[in-house]
């Protein structure tokens, strides 16, 4: 096995959608997300604006699904 493939290999990568956001934002801005996501009155369009200026991509779904795993947590 070649040096880059045991690189590749070794890392440890977080593929939860919401571990993916946090690795892109502030630590201000996620904490400032979590509330958000925690507060209903915020829709997931204004959620995905906020994310969208940050250059982070994601789906509706996608919030409505960590929503849904956050609210389960309570």
């Amino acid at each position: 096995m070649g040096e880059f493939l045991e690189e590749v290999k070794a890392q440890k990568v977080d593929r939860t959608s919401l571990g993916k956001i946090k690795a892109q934002l502030s630590e201000e801005d996620f904490f400032d997300l979590m509330i958000a996501l925690g507060d209903p009155r915020i829709t997931a369009p204004a959620i995905l604006r906020a994310l969208a200026t940050r250059n982070i991509k994601v789906a509706n779904s996608t919030i409505t699904m960590i929503r849904r795993g956050l609210n389960e947590a309570k």
